[in-house]
């Protein structure tokens, strides 16, 4: 992060301004796990502008999330069902066993909240707290 760059502060006020911005078609699509265009990333960036971002707070959303479509979902988060549905590729024709029900489902509201998830996130808690080794377990 640039120095005098608060993250907390830049995702409460994104937040602040996506929420004023939930009905727009980019916004949708993040929230229901579907693809952008190159309008729609124009649109998000134009979304922070209007808001009065500067472009140092707006490089730094980018980065931590690797893009920006991947920050504001990380703000406002991914619907359930679309969590569901981006797993049963993984899922469907197997059967789990309890643990491993559990184990999506954490996933799925891990990306319900987050919006997305990093692979060394289910080395940690709470993916550890079914099996030590997380994924792998």
């Amino acid at each position: 992060m640039p120095t005098g760059v608060d993250p907390e502060k830049i995702r409460d006020k994104a937040l602040n301004s996506l929420r004023k911005h939930e009905n727009d078609l980019a916004i949708h699509k993040l929230k229901f796990n579907e693809s952008l265009t190159d309008e729609d990333i124009v649109a998000l960036e134009g979304i922070f502008a209007t808001e009065e971002r500067t472009s140092e707070e707006i490089e730094a959303a980018k980065k931590p999330a690797n893009g920006l479509g991947l920050f504001v979902r990380s703000v406002i988060g991914m619907d359930q069902e679309a969590a569901k549905a981006a797993l049963s590729g993984f899922t469907q024709g197997k059967t789990l066993t309890a643990n491993q029900i559990e184990f999506t489902n954490l996933i799925i509201n891990h990306l319900s909240s987050r919006g997305w998830i990093e692979v060394g996130t289910l080395y940690q808690s709470p993916f550890t707290g079914l099996r030590p080794r997380g994924l792998e377990g």
